[in-house]
């Protein structure tokens, strides 16, 4: 009888589970297993597709001008084809359309790239096409499956490969066990597992980590892992979602490398914030701004009909006059305009239409070098340009918007929001030490306190404190609602021993003695004797040695002379007592190790402990007005220095010092309560910070209006995107006017429009230089124009810092020459020519880089005599398929190569040394 029932049981969950999938999933009509269509399955081929697509254009009338034509050889390979797709979600009897009649083909052998800012629709579609939500109206096949019948999705589950927006990842497991368990559910023969996880381990640059357990990764380890489970099993179609977003510039190389070597016989469809990923990557870019389509095309396509042209940067001495340099400038070319005047550089656009004049303009340049021009370089417009003209159009077609006022009043007013004390023994001191013994003690009563568990995955207690919350009323707050409603679960519990007269409930009532530490702590230990040795311990640790940090004896080896220097001045700022101007932060020989766990194994022998060395004697400083940004690649160090910063992580050696009152902290992971509004969030914020409700309310209200957050103020953080949710995270770090600022990756899955509203709010938040900030980022433009000094990180150690225009001196000194091609397949048959041509103007070029169209030569400054006469050179030898670009070595470039010979890491292999 017992194995009926659980048969029964077992075909009623089956049935359940299709007819109510949850929140991801379409679900089956209840009457599913009645139909035909679900006993016999009728298989289809790619030329069998569907009537609807068959009978109708590709794209309607409207979108032709702004649709590039496909080329012939294109024509019958359509792998995914949309035709008038709409989505509309239903939010409190308001319907919002996330997508509106979308239409467009996605090709095989090629890979597209949808484009658009945060909130447009373009994970809504991978979702669709995926089979995770349903459309509303409108077609959409794979290889001829439409994704409406739930009987064709099951077809195209078998041959796609998804890889979401956010990591889903089993914290417990380890790299290889993610990939073997996808293996099987996959249906992967047995005897080929290994292998292709072994392969996969190697394409991305996994095999060092392949036995760590998913939370020791760093967030760019954690996206290879979500990439590769993705490709896993060699799909037909591919589905990424912003497959990028975190990892180093090396990673991102050889993360295209990899989705170029597959993109034969496959479709790739990908979301990405990265423009020059874009460019480079994919063969078509669609462009989607408010749920509909703007453009699709090639890069060339794009910036030819959306682009301003060329971009000519002049490095200038403070003696310059603009003006002079501007009437020279369009003496050449008229309708020449000056787009940037920043400290001592001048940015003018270029028209396309006058390309054959450049060459005449520069070596005029050459020749009034008197004007106070120290260098200049030339560029083609970027794709980010064309995205942000696009996004500006359509805001004027849209009514009833609401502008953007003037930034530096939005930081004034917040700065003015004047922090009350209520508890003047709250705020972070100078030394701060994480609550590593309140975190040991009450892990152990988490018996009876269930919702608390929630905040410690998504980090919200360590903001809450670093925002200035007093841990005894964090912890007295989920007293008052966990107690309360354990005691209405223990009344119902003796209820039903009362009414059915049994005793098998009565051990509920254990629940209560946990909320003593002794009855807790006894249930934590087999016996009496490890419970008097923890106490001991327990005791040992209540009353720690007078030194407030571990002294690291570990000596330095073969320094930059810059980490020197600034190791000798953190000296001096930790031992000077009376110095006028101290460091906001100063950070000293600050040594993380973690310590591995003992694994079993095949024989009952342990293996033995493993330690990562996450640091290594790390030591800087920030000053007054100062951005330090930290640059490396994934898992070199940088946000277990800032954990360490925030009290999150204890140094195992070191010290770190920040005489401050308020900390605002962007980290790394979103911090958010899932089912919180974003308004509730910033009014939570606010108070915990300090801010009257008047201030509060006048300063949310002005953040929102800035960050055009309006439209998600009342939805709850979880049905927001990636990028909302890292607007939100940084208008929480700049609440209360905080004097340090400590941002882990903030413009993560920002779309370019958003990161130029951050990076201006950044710039102008420290022109009073009374605050500094740390900034962690891959994005190296950002660094460039946020950071007054970088310091950058290679397997945990400092290897080299100073201002971005001295590591260009000391690292570059020279010039980047781009070529990219238009015509792939044809123009790849040229790249001998080309080299060779290249290597006649430019004898002593190295190729730093060829990854497929796209070529990147290094060329040192000997070489170019006169800019002016390589360009014209370098125009006459390439063709019309060809765009160039001659810019100053760039703080990608240095990271990338020059750094490289260091990357020698303890839990990683460097991605650079596979492009070198």
């Amino acid at each position: 009888m017992l194995v009926l029932d659980s048969l029964l049981y077992l075909l009623i969950a089956a049935y359940l589970d299709q007819v109510l999938p949850g929140e991801f999933g379409q679900h089956q009509p209840f009457f599913y297993f009645l139909r035909p269509s679900y006993w016999f399955h009728r298989r289809k081929h790619y030329d069998q597709i569907d009537a609807v697509s068959e009978g109708e254009p590709s794209h309607t009338t409207g979108f032709s001008k702004v649709v590039e034509a496909v080329p012939a050889e294109l024509k019958g390979k359509e792998a995914i084809r949309l035709n008038g797709v709409r989505k509309l979600y239903k939010e409190k009897e308001e319907k919002v359309e996330a997508l509106k009649g979308l239409t467009f083909d996605v090709y095989q052998d090629q890979i597209t790239a949808l484009l658009g800012h945060s909130g447009t629709g373009k994970t809504t579609l991978i979702n669709i096409l995926s089979g995770l939500c349903p459309l509303s109206e409108g077609s959409a096949t794979v290889f001829g499956y439409r994704v409406s019948e739930l009987d064709e999705l099951v077809e195209i589950r078998k041959m796609i490969g998804v890889c979401p927006q956010f990591d889903v990842l089993f914290y417990s497991l380890t790299v290889k066990e993610h990939l073997k368990i996808l293996a099987m559910i996959k249906g992967i023969p047995s005897q080929e597992i290994n292998n292709e996880v072994l392969g996969v381990l190697k394409e991305l640059d996994l095999e060092a980590v392949m036995d760590v357990r998913a939370e020791k990764l760093s967030g760019g380890q954690k996206r290879k892992l979500s990439l590769g489970m993705a490709i896993l099993g060699d799909p037909k179609v591919l589905l990424l979602d912003e497959p990028t977003a975190g990892m180093d510039p090396c990673s991102r190389q050889q993360v295209w490398t990899l989705l170029k070597k597959r993109k034969a016989g496959r479709v790739i469809l990908l979301t990405t914030h990265f423009m020059d990923e874009a460019d480079i990557l994919a063969d078509r870019k669609a462009v989607i701004s408010q749920g509909q389509l703007k453009c699709v095309g090639s890069s060339l396509f794009l910036k030819a009909k959306f682009g301003v042209g060329y971009h000519l940067r002049m490095s200038v001495k403070e003696s310059c006059d603009s003006d002079h340099v501007t009437s020279l400038v369009k003496r050449y070319i008229p309708n020449a305009r000056l787009s940037q005047v920043h400290d001592l550089e001048l940015a003018y656009t270029l028209p396309l239409e006058d390309v054959n004049k450049f060459a005449d303009l520069f070596v005029d340049l050459d020749h009034h070098m008197d004007l106070g021009i120290d260098s200049y370089g030339v560029s083609m417009t970027s794709l980010e340009e064309v995205f942000l003209k696009l996004e500006a159009e359509s805001e004027i077609d849209q009514t009833g918007c609401t502008v953007i006022h003037s930034l530096p009043v939005l930081l004034n007013i917040i700065s003015n929001a004047l922090i009350i004390s209520i508890n003047g023994s709250g705020r972070i001191r100078a030394w701060s030490k994480p609550f590593h013994l309140v975190s040991e003690v009450l892990n152990n009563i988490r018996y009876y306190k269930p919702f608390s568990s929630s905040a410690l995955q998504i980090k919200s207690r360590s903001q809450l404190r670093l925002s200035g919350l007093f841990p005894s009323a964090y912890w007295c707050g989920y007293a008052l609602v966990d107690i309360p409603v354990y005691f209405v679960i223990v009344a119902v519990m003796l209820g039903c021993v009362i009414a059915f007269n049994t005793t098998s409930l009565l051990h509920v009532g254990a629940g209560i003695s946990m909320v003593s530490k002794p009855q807790a702590l006894k249930c934590r230990f087999s016996s009496w004797t490890v419970g008097i040795i923890f106490i001991f311990l327990s005791h040992h640790r209540i009353l720690p040695s007078k030194s407030k940090f571990k002294i690291n004896t570990e000596e330095p080896e073969n320094e930059d002379d810059d980490v020197k220097i600034e190791r000798a001045r953190v000296k001096e700022a930790v031992t000077c007592q009376s110095c006028e101007e101290k460091p906001v932060i100063v950070v000293s020989s600050l040594r993380k190790v973690y310590t591995g766990k003992s694994r079993m194994c095949k024989w009952f022998s342990k293996k033995k402990k493993k330690n990562t060395v996450a640091t290594k004697n790390v030591s800087f400083c920030v000053r007054k007005g100062e951005v330090l940004g930290l640059l490396g690649p994934n898992g070199a160090g940088k946000s277990t220095t800032i954990s360490m910063i925030t009290g999150d992580l204890e140094p195992s050696a070191g010290q770190k010092k920040s005489p401050v009152e308020t900390l605002g902290y962007c980290a790394q992971v979103n911090p958010l309560w899932p089912k919180i509004s974003v308004e509730e969030h910033l009014e939570i914020y606010a108070a915990i910070k300090g801010l009257s409700k008047e201030d509060a309310k006048d300063a949310i209200k002005r953040i929102v209006k800035a960050l055009e957050l309006k439209e998600h103020l009342q939805k709850p953080t979880k049905k927001v995107s990636t990028g909302i949710k890292r607007k939100l995270c940084f208008a929480l770090c700049m609440l209360g006017n905080p004097h340090i600022v400590l941002m882990d990756e903030p413009s993560t899955g920002m779309d370019p429009k958003a990161k130029q509203f951050m990076w201006r709010a950044i710039r102008a938040a420290f022109k009073d230089r009374q605050r500094g900030a740390i900034l962690t980022t891959h994005y190296m433009e950002e660094a460039e124009a946020l950071c007054d000094r970088v310091a950058i990180m290679v397997s945990g150690q400092l290897r080299c810092i100073g201002t971005i225009q001295h590591l260009k001196s000391k690292y570059g000194g020279g010039y980047t020459l781009e070529m990219k091609l238009k015509d792939e397949v044809a123009e790849l048959q040229r790249i001998a020519e080309i080299h060779e041509k290249i290597m006649q103007i430019f004898p002593h070029a190295s190729r730093q880089e060829s990854f497929a169209a796209m070529l990147t030569y290094k060329i040192p400054k000997e070489d170019v005599k006169s800019l002016s006469e390589a360009f014209s050179q370098l125009e006459e030898g390439k063709s019309h398929n060809t765009e160039l670009s001659v810019t100053h070595i760039t703080i990608i470039i240095i990271l990338a190569f020059d750094i490289a010979p260091y990357h020698v890491f303890e839990t990683s292999h460097s991605a650079s040394q596979n492009i070198l």
